[in-house]
């Protein structure tokens, strides 16, 4: 992980975080706010399908709230964290939209394969990578 870290101290870049997944630890998001040109960004709360292809997409309003609403708290403490969401999967629906708007989400980082925009008034960044392509084209 801290070589993966190192790439990104080089320039302006985001980190999506899964704020409940086993093998975060404290001390990685404790480096990862150090960075410099690095902000991160919410990427769901466990990263756990709870639907067949989702982990928000099909839940009821107050369930996907209080998931986002937990992984919100966990990550709002960073100094370098942005008020984006980027849905696992890329998958979400206009409950999850419902949802990033009345907690103050500024934007939403999916792919540009789903997006739901119906008037939201949140900005909508279709520009993803994960962590295996983005070791791939670093070597």
């Amino acid at each position: 992980m801290d070589k993966m870290l190192e790439q990104f101290s080089n320039g302006i870049c985001e980190i999506s975080v899964i704020p409940f997944r086993k093998n975060l630890s404290t001390s990685f998001l404790q480096k990862i706010e150090k960075l410099k040109n690095v902000t991160v960004s919410l990427h769901g709360h466990s990263h756990i399908k709870r639907t067949p292809h989702s982990e928000f997409s099909g839940l009821n309003y107050n369930d996907q709230h209080g998931l986002i609403l937990e992984g919100l708290k966990k990550l709002k403490k960073l100094d370098n964290f942005t008020k984006k969401f980027v849905p696992p999967w890329n998958n979400y629906d206009k409950i999850t939209i419902d949802v990033l708007e009345d907690l103050n989400f500024k934007s939403i980082g999916t792919s540009h394969k789903q997006i739901i925009k119906n008037q939201s008034s949140l900005l909508f960044e279709p520009i993803s990578i994960n962590i295996n392509e983005f070791l791939k084209i670093s070597k």
